[in-house]
């Protein structure tokens, strides 16, 4: 696999043709330990896109912290990039510039990388990339303040009427997506009027976005209105929030719960908010345990998240009803919908939301399933999907219960001719979350 990655890369290098970042991705899936930093280090080697050549960068590997050395050579590549006069370019080294931040360097290496993004970013125009790059690599406080500001006079004085098209939601979405800087820099005047705006789109398009037409062909405007709450399910959990007593929230309440009642995922801005003081726990709890296992896949995210969560809140306080018949629904049922359900035990599992007696009736999951997913019907595909994240289960499993029975009869089964690299790979991502 290595030896194909090397080849690949001397296709990109050498022929100008359309480059396809699925099989790179492939390859990084299948590849671990050191054959895998030797390919991720060439990967940041590589020449950044050309201009009218290629439509895509070579595909960029997600590196831990520390993980690979700072190549002086990827770094050069990258500052020339950026200072480059085409903006796809620019884009894509900064994208590098951002992976190289993760290497292993000395804090002067560092610090030139963050003056080669501070001067970037102050040459105009203001664009997405460069307005995202102080969430990663802040500026002085007063910078944050004063771009948030002028971000928010913007999203104020922008007209969002509704040209029955997705383009005016997409408008909505992008100057959210830009408001984030401000979201925990706000005075209590400006979250209000963030609110009142926020509150104003939804009841003014209420009637147009209430209709599910997630079945139409082009997919209609439920998906992209569904981008609106990402935005606000980031905002509902920063810090300085208007206090409870606020009478905005009054508002935003019947407005959020009209729309959970349209059938958006909502939830988790709720769970978010009873931490502030402005919804009831106990309601929550009902309109999550509901929603858990509904039909709608965005519905289940939604819940899920909002356990999560909880979790981080609350440990093992979190419902272990819900999450006992989770496990239980993966015991019997394998379809296309059960890495759903295991992304949120594994992430209620990392943040030590399972107690003892849920603890036991995962682990004897974990310890039937080769023997279920083998007698399974369902698609190969849907297999490895399970079987990878019951891997990272099984990882995390390893390191926060090292007593765990089950360990030696599961690498067993993972040992396996038909088991893919890929999927394998997964106890060693499940070991290494549970370490971070």
């Amino acid at each position: 696999m290595e030896r194909v990655f090397n080849a690949l890369c001397i296709v990109y290098r050498q022929h100008s043709r359309k480059y396809d970042g699925k099989q790179v991705q492939t390859l990084y899936d299948n590849l671990s330990g050191e054959s895998l930093k030797r390919c991720q280090k060439k990967a940041l080697e590589q020449p950044i896109l050309q201009s009218g050549v290629r439509e895509e960068d070579f595909k960029m590997p997600n590196l831990l912290k520390d993980e690979i050395d700072y190549s002086i050579e990827a770094g050069n590549i990258a500052m020339t990039g950026l200072s480059s006069d085409v903006i796809k370019e620019q884009q894509a080294a900064y994208k590098r510039l951002r992976i190289l931040k993760r290497t292993k360097k000395d804090d002067l290496t560092s610090s030139v990388l963050d003056t080669c993004i501070n001067v970037w970013r102050t040459i105009p125009p203001f664009s997405d990339d460069k307005l995202e790059s102080f969430y990663e690599f802040p500026a002085e406080e007063n910078t944050m303040k004063s771009i948030a500001a002028s971000e928010l006079d913007s999203f104020l004085a922008t007209d969002f009427t509704n040209e029955n098209s997705s383009a005016f939601i997409d408008k909505i979405s992008n100057k959210l997506f830009r408001l984030q800087i401000g979201f925990p820099r706000f005075t209590e005047e400006q979250h209000s009027l963030f609110l009142n705006k926020v509150i104003k789109i939804l009841t003014e398009n209420e009637d147009a976005f209430k209709k599910d037409d997630s079945d139409s062909f082009f997919g209609g405007f439920r998906s992209h209105v569904e981008r609106i709450f990402s935005y606000l399910n980031y905002y509902s959990q920063v810090e300085g929030l208007p206090s409870k007593e606020n009478d905005i929230w009054l508002s935003f309440k019947n407005v959020i719960e009209r729309y959970r009642k349209h059938g958006y995922p909502v939830l988790t801005i709720m769970t978010h908010l009873v931490y502030w003081g402005i919804w009831n726990k106990t309601t929550i709890k009902s309109y999550v345990n509901k929603a858990i296992f509904s039909e709608s896949s965005s519905l289940v995210r939604d819940a899920g998240q909002a356990l999560i969560y909880t979790a981080t809140k609350q440990g093992s306080k979190v419902n272990q009803t819900i999450i006992k018949d989770i496990i239980s629904k993966v015991s019997y049922v394998f379809d296309e919908s059960t890495h759903t359900y295991l992304r949120i035990i594994r992430d209620v599992l990392l943040n030590k939301g399972i107690s003892k007696e849920a603890h036991v009736k995962l682990e004897e999951w974990v310890n039937n399933l080769p023997y279920r997913i083998e007698r399974c019907s369902v698609s190969e595909e849907i297999k490895d999907d399970i079987r990878y994240y019951a891997n990272q289960i099984a990882g995390i499993m390893t390191t926060i219960w090292p007593d765990w029975a089950g360990l030696s009869a599961w690498q067993t089964y993972m040992e396996k001719e038909h088991i893919k690299n890929d999927v394998r790979n997964g106890f060693e991502i499940g070991v290494r979350l549970a370490n971070s």
